[in-house]
């Protein structure tokens, strides 16, 4: 794939924020050139500078469970390069002094030790993706505490749907938080992506600007035309969960390429030193 002169022209780079699932790699396996391309990243950091920083809405596994399985697939990437939601969920439950009813997946509990509260003395619910975990009786049980006055619904994020350990598309939060938001009349407060929010606080973890910086993920909605809206340019991947339609999205993402290792390319021809 090559790039035409208009598309190498479009502004230097000196952040780039990646999605993991669907992008570094589907189902645990790295999609092809994916590590290569990484390290090829890496250099780019060393020799101009660039800030990375991997975001994540993957909300089914510790943050600590998540390093490791990126790591045993040979992308070393260290705990403090990755931002995820259910880090951002965290720290806002936390600055809310809110007491949430936990709706999350059994392996990212631990990340949430002290914050874990039944639901007769719980003032929240926090939804996260608890693939078959998740059943009608913690539904209603959310449902109830969320009829209390001054409660407060903060789901992870408003994906529709990711490719499963199956490779078929499966339900995530986002209909569950639709559905909660309805039935109690209450706006969620969404922690991860598509959330500006979150892609704000990306910006400032890595100290670059939107107008500097790419986002590359392989959700046409959550990962780029949400990042495009607050300035980032949008890299869409013909990976993971991307559909052919995608790229017929009336938001139009800045740049379509086939994978990670191409969009790498992309960058390297337009990363400039500060």
């Amino acid at each position: 794939q090559r790039f035409s002169e208009q598309q190498e022209d479009q502004g230097v780079v000196r952040g780039v924020l990646c999605d993991l699932s669907g992008v570094l790699h589907v189902k645990g396996v790295p999609c092809p050139g994916a590590v290569a391309a990484l390290r090829r990243l890496r250099r780019l950091q060393q020799s101009h500078g660039l800030a990375l920083l991997f975001v994540s809405n993957t909300d089914t596994d510790s943050h600590a469970g998540l390093i490791g399985l990126l790591n045993a697939m040979e992308f070393d990437i260290e705990p403090e390069e990755l931002f995820s939601a259910p880090r951002a969920a965290k720290a806002l439950l936390q600055e809310r002094q809110l007491k949430p009813y936990l709706l999350v997946h059994h392996k990212l509990r631990p990340d949430f030790e002290g914050l874990d509260y039944e639901a007769d003395e719980a003032d929240a619910v926090l939804l996260a993706d608890m693939e078959e975990e998740l059943d009608y009786t913690k539904l209603n049980t959310a449902f109830q505490v969320l009829q209390r006055d001054g409660s407060t619904l903060v789901a992870m994020n408003r994906c529709r749907y990711y490719r499963d350990r199956h490779g078929k598309l499966s339900l995530d939060v986002g209909p569950f938080a639709h559905m909660l938001e309805w039935v109690s009349g209450k706006e969620a407060l969404i922690a991860g992506k598509p959330s500006s929010v979150f892609y704000s606080g990306a910006l400032k973890k890595i100290d670059r600007v939107a107008s500097e910086t790419v986002m590359i993920g392989d959700d046409v909605n959550t990962d780029v035309i949400a990042a495009q809206a607050v300035g980032i340019r949008g890299i869409l991947v013909r990976t993971g969960k991307y559909r052919p339609i995608d790229e017929d999205h009336p938001g139009k993402p800045h740049l379509t390429v086939d994978n990670f290792a191409k969009a790498v390319e992309w960058i390297e021809a337009n990363v400039i030193a500060p």
